[in-house]
């Protein structure tokens, strides 16, 4: 007669993924992080928008101010496009 094949306990085996049940655990965690950064996030991304927009305002005057410079004469800064209210 031959011998029943020989069972390898799970220790022995290491686990090659993770369960459901960790996968539900992770992608809560993660939708109450988010819902608790949004918030916070909509605030950064204004507060980007003001500063790119001194930056913008400030790189104009320094262009201009060299640009008279150069040219020895006035130099005047209108807006071209997009809204500046």
């Amino acid at each position: 007669m031959t011998e029943p094949p020989k069972l390898i306990p799970a220790i022995a085996m290491p686990s090659k993924g993770f369960s459901l049940i960790e996968l539900m655990v992770t992608l809560s965690v993660l939708a109450i992080v988010l819902v608790i950064a949004a918030p916070s996030f909509g605030n950064f991304v204004l507060s980007q928008r003001v500063k790119t927009a001194s930056f913008d305002v400030v790189a104009s005057l320094s262009f201009a101010r060299s640009e008279a410079i150069k040219q020895n004469g006035n130099v005047t800064i209108a807006p071209t496009g997009g809204s500046w209210a």
